[in-house]
């Protein structure tokens, strides 16, 4: 699993309350999780889009974007 992936997973499960059912702690779990990597997609973007300085020139495509996450995740 990608380092960062590994780390959000694992503040998912530290930003779990204490005393759940299984299942309910899966399914909050799972909503954390989800909640932190889409975080993290948007991060990805905003430092893409904004902190980078870009020549007006170069058109940032949502392809642009999709590479930039893919590769941040380490999934390309």
């Amino acid at each position: 699993m990608n380092p960062r992936v590994q780390e959000l997973a694992e503040q998912a499960k530290s930003n779990m309350p204490a005393g759940l059912v299984v299942e309910r702690w899966i399914e909050l779990y799972n909503q954390e999780f989800a909640k932190l990597i889409v975080r993290e997609c948007v991060k990805v973007m905003y430092d893409n889009a904004i902190d980078r300085q870009v020549p007006p020139d170069i058109e940032r495509t949502p392809t642009h974007y999709a590479t930039a996450i893919l590769e941040h995740f380490g999934a390309k």
